[in-house]
């Protein structure tokens, strides 16, 4: 069987039962197209990924990636917003800290030089 055989072979065994004829004759007529129309695509997404393109990144990645995988992705992306909210947080209380302390600061300073 030819290369382009078994992947046909390949693709109707993922296709519903009921619905295997009809995909085996639209496959008869457009299967090397659709092929070609495959490899372009993938053909496209490596442009893309080596151009940087953060969209294809996570488009491709979402294709690829299990269940569990983008389980874990989420759970660690939820783990840096809680620190990075903390830090927000942090920082913002040490402003308000040197925000009450510069007026103190600065009369303890005017009085030593004697203003």
């Amino acid at each position: 069987m030819s290369d382009l055989g078994q992947r046909i072979q390949d693709l109707l065994a993922r296709v519903p039962e009921s619905q295997r004829q009809a995909a085996a004759a639209l496959l008869a007529e457009y299967g090397p197209r659709l092929f070609e129309m495959a490899k372009e695509d993938a053909w496209a997404y490596l442009r893309r990924l080596m151009a940087g393109d953060i969209e294809a990144v996570a488009e491709l990645d979402a294709k690829l990636s299990s269940d569990a995988f983008l389980a874990k992705v989420k759970a660690n992306t939820a783990r840096w917003e809680n620190v990075a909210h903390y830090n927000k947080v942090r920082q913002d209380l040490r402003n308000e800290l040197l925000l009450r302390l510069a007026p103190i600061v600065l009369g303890v300073l005017a009085a030593l030089v004697g203003l």
